[in-house]
């Protein structure tokens, strides 16, 4: 084995005077070594931006082009996609029962997967200190191209209620991200670490939002085939992005800090295998006994109920599309 140490242990070279430098005043900003260190945190996380706005401009309107009811609209009513009585649906006439469906859908689901979420994130931060950060974060990308290779195959309301529904069981990457960071940055330039990588997110958040709202919602589409398989693609390149880039947290430091734990490492965190490499193990028993915390257990049950509730409750979307009969892509400039 080398005994060249991680890129983020090696030495770090200062930039020249005046080019983001660290000042005499105590204030730190970011070197390139940072901004190296950095660039699978930034890759994978600008991807995951792109496709949470491009999901979060998609769900409303998918939702509406699938919801079913007794009057069909005529071929008329469907060429006109920019009439005020246009349902968003080739199935349903009556625009009002369309946007109560489907908003009743989105945040039922929206607040099930949440809540989902809330219960299992522990757990996922545990596996994710035992087993690496990006294998965990890459399950979680897995998981959303099946979802949406799902819905590009079986269009309908069920299909999108349960992948929506079950998307809370992968998680959330924003945790484990914000571990990244905290692996690959020294603690003197932290903070512009998180500033950094948080300011290129909102960006790609905002520049892709923005398109998907003109070139998507403001599309008036019936059919979501296509967009729901290039979001299933671009979620398998990120998700293979996850294993191009050195993990920040690898097995020698997961050892050291089971050790440190008064863990016994052979026992529960190694398993040698035949050809003499090492794996690390899942690590649940650790996870379960994280979330079987009374106090914690209390917070997860409290707020999970509360999330599903508020979210199933929410009813701005439809309120705007019925009551101010706003055109969907209006609605998406005030979600940006």
């Amino acid at each position: 084995a080398s005994n060249k140490p991680p890129f983020y242990l090696a030495v770090r070279e200062p930039l020249p005077s005046g080019q983001l430098a660290r000042s005499m005043s105590g204030a730190h900003t970011l070197t390139r070594g940072d901004i190296w260190n950095l660039r699978g945190v930034l890759a994978v996380g600008m991807g995951e931006s792109i496709l949470l706005s491009v999901l979060g401009h998609v769900y409303l309107p998918y939702a509406r082009s699938v919801v079913k009811c007794d009057t069909s609209p005529t071929p008329e009513k469907l060429s006109d996609v920019h009439a005020k009585t246009w349902s968003g649906s080739a199935f349903c006439n009556d625009r009002d029962e369309v946007a109560r469906e489907a908003t009743a859908d989105l945040g039922l689901s929206s607040g099930i997967a949440l809540a989902l979420c809330c219960v299992l994130l522990p757990t996922y931060g545990v596996l994710a200190d035992k087993v690496g950060r990006w294998r965990i974060i890459a399950v979680y990308f897995a998981g959303v191209a099946l979802m949406a290779f799902a819905n590009a195959a079986a269009p309908s309301t069920a299909m999108f209620m349960a992948t929506r529904s079950l998307s809370g069981v992968l998680g959330d990457p924003h945790p484990i991200q914000h571990a990244q960071i905290a692996d690959v940055c020294p603690p003197d330039s932290r903070s512009s670490c998180f500033a950094f990588v948080m300011v290129m997110k909102m960006l790609m958040h905002a520049i892709f939002g923005l398109a998907a709202n003109v070139k998507i919602v403001g599309a008036h589409l019936y059919d979501y085939t296509v967009i729901w398989l290039g979001v299933g693609v671009l979620a398998v390149l990120v998700t293979v992005a996850c294993f191009s880039f050195e993990e920040t947290h690898p097995h020698a430091v997961r050892a050291a800090q089971s050790r440190e734990k008064g863990e016994v490492v052979a026992k529960d965190s190694v398993q040698r295998m035949d050809d003499g490499h090492v794996h690390t193990g899942l690590g649940l028993a650790e996870a379960w006994r994280v979330v079987s915390s009374p106090v914690l257990r209390n917070v997860i049950g409290v707020s999970s109920l509360a999330i599903l509730g508020l979210n199933s409750m929410s009813v701005l979307p439809g309120w705007l599309l019925i009551v101010y009969e706003w055109p969907q892509e209006r609605f998406g400039y005030v979600g940006l």
